[in-house]
């Protein structure tokens, strides 16, 4: 992708980080398994799992146990759990990793934000890479 971006262009990603607990990853290991509809059935019960979820106390434990989204919007909410624990293939990465992609493809102004890993930058111009 960054090959594609053009001098003075920008290049925004939004990945799954390795922190936190991962009991998901166990999980992952039936579900990637399962058939596509009946995933699509069990992340539909993150809709109405959002409210025992943001329980103080209880949520957490329960977010520890089978984390599920909790977006505030429900079509996203089973969107965003659905593609937790379907597909087969996950990488879930680090910030420094992440950070040094954009470093090496010649990228400048690299901004982090918050978790999920969530970074941005913007391809140096021409010049400005000869001068560096």
């Amino acid at each position: 992708m960054a090959a594609v971006v053009k001098p003075g262009g920008g290049l925004a990603v939004y990945l799954y980080a390795r922190y936190g607990p991962q009991l998901s990853d166990g999980i992952r290991k039936v579900t990637t398994r399962l058939p596509v509809r009946l995933m699509l059935g069990l992340s539909a019960l993150a809709v109405p799992l959002y409210y025992p979820y943001r329980l103080p106390g209880l949520g957490k434990l329960l977010n520890t146990l089978c984390p599920i989204s909790l977006h505030p919007d429900w079509r996203w909410r089973w969107l965003d759990t659905f593609d937790w624990y379907t597909p087969q293939y996950q990488w879930k990465l680090q910030y420094p990793e992440v950070f040094r992609w954009f470093r090496d493809n010649g990228f400048q102004d690299i901004e982090i934000f918050d978790e999920p890993i969530r970074m941005r930058g913007l391809k140096a111009n021409a010049h400005a890479v000869a001068a560096g």
